[in-house]
């Protein structure tokens, strides 16, 4: 008995292309929701990025407070 084999193709009929297809237009919203969306992933990346610099910048301050603390000699930053 022959198998045969299975594609992602096979159960997408009409009718599902269908239904993907109207998630995607919204409604005829698309443009307005899909940029929002866009618009929103970019500021939280932005926030996530700022953030770590910030981070960053603050460990090495506190670097710099720990080795004063310690009596170590530091150089100037110009």
């Amino acid at each position: 008995m022959a198998t045969k084999k299975l594609y992602i193709s096979d159960s997408l009929d009409g009718a599902s292309m269908d239904l993907i297809s109207q998630f995607l237009s919204m409604g005829g919203h698309a443009v307005f929701i899909w940029s929002s969306y866009l618009l929103v992933f970019i500021v939280l990346v932005t926030f996530i990025i700022l953030s770590y610099r910030r981070l960053r910048k603050r460990l090495d301050e506190l670097a710099e407070f720990e080795k004063i603390g310690s009596g170590e000699k530091i150089e100037e930053k110009i």
